[in-house]
């Protein structure tokens, strides 16, 4: 996921949050977390990363907002999901 500010200002900061639930709904598992902040770029192309500890067994349901200089904001809603497996797996002989 990169961002990119196409208005003319620079990007200030990304911030991601995880849900268990589509559309920001159910437990909220990861709170607004930073990607990167004081960007002052106009776009943010770098690789980042999930906090896995935070997300539930099953689905995870993973958001993203972005901020400008200027202070306007845009949020995208459930961008992607993680499927997280917690049970060990076993072997039968």
């Amino acid at each position: 996921m990169d961002f990119n500010d196409t208005g003319g200002s620079l990007l200030d900061r990304a911030e991601y949050a995880v849900y268990a639930a589509t559309g920001l709904g159910g437990a909220n598992l990861k709170p607004w977390t930073a990607i990167a902040t004081a960007i002052n770029a106009g776009s943010y192309v770098a690789d980042w990363s999930l906090d896995f500890t935070a997300l539930q067994q099953g689905t995870n349901y993973v958001s993203v907002r972005a901020y400008d200089v200027a202070g306007s904001s845009v949020e995208a809603q459930d961008v992607f999901f993680v499927r997280k497996d917690t049970t060990s797996p076993t072997v039968t002989d």
